[in-house]
């Protein structure tokens, strides 16, 4: 049984979540990593998934990995669904480049799950502002719970 294809945008990446990892391909999820945002938008423009998994703080790209944002994650899920940036957000330069790429179109609804270990109200509600449905879950994962919006997703 195959379960789908999943793209996780997380700069931790595999070497920090083997255990999910493992247990997500046991689950027929075929695991995709992008270290990064502009990574992540690659990946997105390149392949079509059925589940995002998205780490809310990122950085921009894996070169630059020490420079984390805390509204990168929000600004890749605007990109994402077509829209601006939230107005509430600081101007940022890299947010005009993300815009040049483009999501397969497949990809625009693609469901998406929010984790994170930094939790900011401003960036919350505007995530929840474009999708008020938009699932979220801390660091560290509770998988047993993870698993399970996968299988509400994979369900419906």
């Amino acid at each position: 049984m195959t379960a789908g294809r999943l793209l996780w945008i997380d700069d931790d990446g595999p070497g920090r979540f083997p255990y999910e990892e493992r247990q997500l391909k046991k689950g027929g999820w075929e695991v995709s990593w992008a270290p990064g945002v502009y990574e992540g938008a690659r990946s997105l423009g390149a392949s079509a998934f059925d589940v995002l998994l998205l780490d809310q703080m990122l950085p921009w790209s894996a070169e630059l990995r020490s420079s984390e944002e805390v509204w990168a994650g929000c600004l890749l899920f605007y990109w994402l669904r077509g829209k601006g940036r939230p107005h509430k957000m600081p101007p940022r330069d890299q947010f005009s480049h993300l815009q040049e790429m483009v999501p397969l179109s497949a990809n625009r609804d693609l469901p998406v799950i929010v984790i994170s270990a930094f939790f900011d109200d401003e960036i919350f509600s505007a995530l929840h502002e474009i999708e008020p449905q938009l699932r979220d879950f801390s660091k560290p994962i509770d998988f047993k719970r993870l698993r399970q919006a996968l299988d509400d997703l994979r369900d419906h």
